[in-house]
């Protein structure tokens, strides 16, 4: 059964993703559907501000590709349902490389292109985020969902003159600062110097010969984080999963000049503002008194019956 559902998969990836006129039917479909899933999600303001991010992360890749000869596919991007992503109302986007890079600077310049353009589109989007001034009732930590934020919302907050709340109401996310807040989680995820994500490239083209020994050593590192917040979990299964050595270009010899390894400070600066080390404000000992709550509410219900 499974050996049959991996058959028709790998029909489907072959024969429709990969191929060059249907590939580009898939992807306008992927989108029309990624609009409508983002629409339902957050209405108009997310939809553009949400679109924007995206198709700028995923044409900075293209472009870049298109420049190098590189053959891969339109951007696909991922639809979700609000239940599933109530915040964007998507899975962000992929790209598929069809051919191989042809050398180290080809590498990084895809690789960077993507994370930077998202990221020029991103930062306005905080911006004008932060003058949104939504407001909801205040609630106690114990019920209400919180979600952690990068540093970027914290440089940009002192620089903007928020509004006061009205008494008994907090400042809350709107549509922008969900789609900014959405955007960075993205670039910081893709920006981990790790596998095939773009700061693996980034990675790979800096330092070939050690790219795949740093990558475990970060590994281990999210391990030990695990025991600071239970996100750790999600990250280090993630980074596990991603963590392949990198494929070789046709030419490793071909060096990348200073003009990158400054390119790479700055791509190194953006993951570090816009990286989410939880994304859900979570700590074990209030994920444990919610264990322990639901526990005593399910013995509750047992018991009665």
């Amino acid at each position: 059964m499974i050996r049959h559902i991996q058959k028709h998969l790998n029909r489907f990836f072959q024969g429709v993703v990969l191929h060059p006129r249907r590939g580009r039917y898939l992807s306008v479909v992927l989108l029309l559907l990624t609009a409508a899933s983002i629409g339902a999600t957050g209405g108009p303001h997310l939809l553009g501000a949400v679109l924007a991010i995206l198709l700028a992360h995923e044409g900075g890749h293209y472009v870049a590709c298109r420049v190098y000869g590189v053959s891969t596919t339109w951007p696909l991007l991922l639809p979700a349902s609000p239940l599933l992503n109530p915040i964007a109302g998507t899975f962000g986007a992929v790209m598929i490389i069809r051919s191989p890079f042809p050398h180290r600077r080809a590498l990084f310049d895809i690789g960077v292109a993507g994370p930077l353009a998202g990221m020029a589109v991103c930062l306005p989007v905080l911006w004008l985020a932060m003058h949104e001034d939504v407001f909801v009732p205040a609630v106690s930590d114990a019920n209400v969902l919180r979600l952690g934020l990068p540093l970027a919302f914290q440089l940009v907050a002192p620089w903007v003159s928020a509004a006061t709340p009205p008494p008994g109401m907090e400042p809350a996310l709107g549509p922008l600062g969900a789609a900014a807040w959405f955007g960075l989680l993205l670039t910081g995820l893709n920006l981990i110097p790790i596998g095939q994500l773009d700061g693996g490239h980034l990675l790979y083209a800096l330092f070939p010969r050690l790219a795949f020994r740093i990558s475990r050593v970060l590994w281990w590192l999210s391990l030990g984080l695990i025991a600071v917040a239970p996100s750790w979990i999600l990250w280090a299964a993630l980074m596990r999963l991603l963590a392949r050595p990198h494929p070789a270009t046709l030419d490793d010899a071909r060096p990348l000049g200073l003009a990158r390894v400054l390119i790479a400070i700055v791509a190194l600066a953006a993951l570090m503002i816009s990286f989410i080390p939880q994304p859900l404000a979570d700590a074990w000992p209030t994920l444990l008194a919610d264990l322990r709550d639901q526990i005593f509410l399910a013995m509750r219900a047992f018991t009665s019956n």
